[in-house]
């Protein structure tokens, strides 16, 4: 049996190591077990178990593991450092560069701008403590929402604590497997159940939408710019879709006219699952025939590389969802102002999709295909998409036996 390995202890400095230090001090024959000690760039020491037959070999190993481990924590920072900077200058610009659909980037571009807030002026060796770490979390949580809190974890531990990890500035990742009672705030304005529109609301609406003159910009808007009153255009052609079809409003935005089948029967259009929120895709039909009719005559001006929906300024560029979700709030406003009907003037785009539901479930589609054709689970679409204070007029109205509603019939077929 070899007898204990005991190399010099003289101090390292930062990047050094004692490899040679513990080969001199091996006896004349293997095998060998010892532990050799490099100094981190952090300051941190590094102590791996090399285990070889001959010297050489030993030697060899021993500067494999200490030639990674530099390299690993080859960095300007260190502990002392602050973490809201190492943030503002790593982990926001890690966020940035990440494959992440458009909705995911802004939110989490915002978390780490919430977290940067929260661990601003603390040195990234006390802001990783877990403690600190989970009081962060839960004052966003109690702030901006519970939602707002567990974006912000995932922000936080991806973007933020591996990237110190890459650093070598922590060992471990102190938030992984455990919880974090993030509270259920819900700081968002969306309601948790839609109001839907009756059937005869539905109806007056679309009218007006197909019948309104487009050619000014929105009230109370004075501005002439063509592109004030593109946005006005564009609106309405926004709505309609979202009328006709359900859609939420970032999956319109995100359509071009080759993701549109037209046939001599329908319009429908193709919600790629890159695009869904649920990551589903699937295909939808215009569910109004004077919807359908009003995007087959505007279909005809779009190219077919272009969105259904552009930006105001440019055919050939997406409208941005924030942008358009203010331009459809203003034009509800004025629709209801117009039509005298507070309950239009108070509508949200995402009330389109409880009421093409509602009409749905009152002529008795199932919940498998109504789920399927809104891309969502069943309890979901339960739970966020129906409002049963008016089933009987909208039964009446969609089915043929009992009413003469001018809706479309192919939900179901």
């Amino acid at each position: 049996m070899n007898r204990k390995i005991q190399a010099s202890r003289a101090k390292l400095a930062p990047g050094e190591d004692s490899i040679e230090r513990v080969v001199d001090a091996l006896p004349p024959r293997g095998p060998y077990e010892a532990k050799i000690s490099v100094k981190l760039w952090d300051g941190v020491l590094y102590r791996p178990t090399i285990r070889a037959r001959t010297k050489g070999e030993f030697r060899r190993i021993a500067r494999e593991k200490r030639d990674i481990k530099l390299a690993s924590t080859s960095t300007q920072w260190t502990r002392s450092a602050h973490i809201d900077d190492f943030i503002t200058q790593v982990s926001r610009p890690v966020v940035e560069q990440a494959r992440l659909r458009p909705n995911t980037l802004k939110r989490y571009k915002l978390a780490a701008v919430q977290l940067e807030l929260q661990l601003k002026g603390l040195a990234i060796g006390e802001a990783v403590k877990f403690r600190t770490l989970e009081h962060a979390l839960q004052t966003i949580a109690a702030t901006h929402g519970a939602e707002s809190g567990r974006q912000a974890r995932t922000v936080l531990s991806k973007y933020i604590l591996d990237q110190l990890l890459r650093e070598g500035l922590i060992d471990h990742n102190p938030l992984r497997g455990v919880s974090i009672d993030l509270g259920t705030v819900k700081k968002s304005s969306k309601p948790s159940s839609s109001k839907a529109l009756t059937d005869a609301q539905y109806d007056v609406v679309v009218d007006h939408l197909i019948a309104r003159d487009v050619t000014f910009p929105m009230p109370p808007g004075t501005d002439r710019r063509r592109t004030s009153i593109n946005k006005h255009d564009l609106t309405v052609a926004l709505t309609l879709l979202q009328a006709g079809t359900g859609l939420r409003i970032s999956e319109a935005l995100a359509l071009t006219k080759s993701d549109v089948t037209i046939t001599d029967t329908a319009v429908s259009v193709t919600v790629r699952p890159d695009v869904s929120k649920t990551h589903r895709g699937r295909s939808v039909p215009i569910l109004d025939t004077r919807i359908e009719e009003y995007w087959r005559d505007r279909l005809a001006g779009i190219r077919h590389i272009d969105p259904l929906i552009p930006a105001p300024g440019d055919r050939s560029s997406h409208w941005r969802t924030d942008n358009a979700v203010k331009s459809s709030a203003v034009l509800y406003k004025d629709v209801g102002a117009v039509l005298g009907d507070p309950a239009i003037a108070e509508m949200r785009s995402h009330a389109w999709r409880t009421v093409l539901n509602n009409r749905a479930l009152a002529r008795g589609v199932s919940a498998e295909v109504r789920s399927a054709f809104f891309g969502h689970t069943e309890a979901m679409n339960q739970r966020a998409y129906t409002d049963l204070t008016d089933i009987t007029s909208m039964a009446a109205a969609l089915n043929p036996c009992q009413g003469s509603g001018t809706q479309s019939g192919t939900l179901d077929s």
